[in-house]
């Protein structure tokens, strides 16, 4: 899409049109020949903050000034629509290039614009879901470490606690930090023997949960050795591929 802009004065009046512009701006090129761009496409009246006239304009300055091409990246310009003060919400990619006469002076401005607004609405929606699921991961992780029981998550075969919330640790006689990055057993060596190896692995071998109900555990806790009795859950951990990668407990 082109147009070819007069520079004789800063009103920058259309001396040509081509039939991919009056196409892109749902336009009749009676409707433009002779008027100042800015006259035909002017600002948007619900937008008040914008200031696409101003980079324009600015974008052609720079081109009268400085002899070379500019262009002016992902924009928003409005075009006006068919009725009164409707206007349909575009963005732009365009390429202001200086014409030249015989004598090097610059004699018009070709206004290229390419039309982004799917692109860039597309963009902006899948900026939009990843800000969603962010906040989405962020409210559950804060669920998680809040939540009134236990729950740990050990990945591998190695069992390393990936994820951990204060409540298991607090089970368990142990900090975050010194459980996170480990493997479960080398953290609790006095759990090793019990029968409780044995059943994650069978989880991570066969998908199967398994639950337990006023199970013993021998734990280390304060330097003491204490023999508690838990409810419990063995869950595998499911990544999005659907194979199975860990327990939570």
């Amino acid at each position: 899409a082109k147009l070819i802009l007069s520079v004789a004065s800063t009103d920058y009046n259309i001396i040509d049109v081509n039939h991919t512009y009056l196409q892109a701006t749902n336009t009749k090129k009676e409707e433009l020949i002779g008027k100042s761009v800015f006259t035909v496409f002017p600002k948007n009246p619900s937008d008040p903050r914008s200031k696409n006239i101003e980079q324009t304009l600015q974008s052609f300055e720079q081109v009268v000034r400085t002899r070379q091409p500019h262009t002016m990246e992902k924009y928003r310009y409005d075009i006006p629509g068919p009725g009164e003060d409707q206007f349909t919400e575009k963005y732009w990619v365009t390429v202001n290039t200086p014409i030249f006469n015989s004598n090097g002076d610059i004699r018009f401005i070709i206004h290229a614009p390419k039309d982004v607004t799917a692109h860039h609405l597309l963009e902006k929606r899948e900026k939009a879901g990843i800000q969603a699921i962010k906040l989405q991961r962020k409210q559950l992780y804060s669920t998680f470490m809040q939540a009134p029981v236990g729950i740990g998550i050990y990945k591998g075969l190695d069992l390393i606690v990936t994820m951990i919330n204060p409540a298991l640790c607090k089970i368990y006689g142990k900090s975050t930090k010194e459980m996170l990055g480990n493997p479960i057993f080398e953290v609790l060596p006095f759990v090793k023997g019990q029968g409780y190896e044995e059943l994650m692995e069978k989880v991570l071998r066969t998908g199967e949960t398994f639950e337990g109900s006023g199970v013993p555990l021998s734990l280390v806790r304060k330097g003491i050795l204490e023999k508690v009795y838990v409810d419990f859950v063995f869950q595998p951990f499911y990544e999005e591929n659907n194979t199975i990668t860990g327990v939570i407990v």
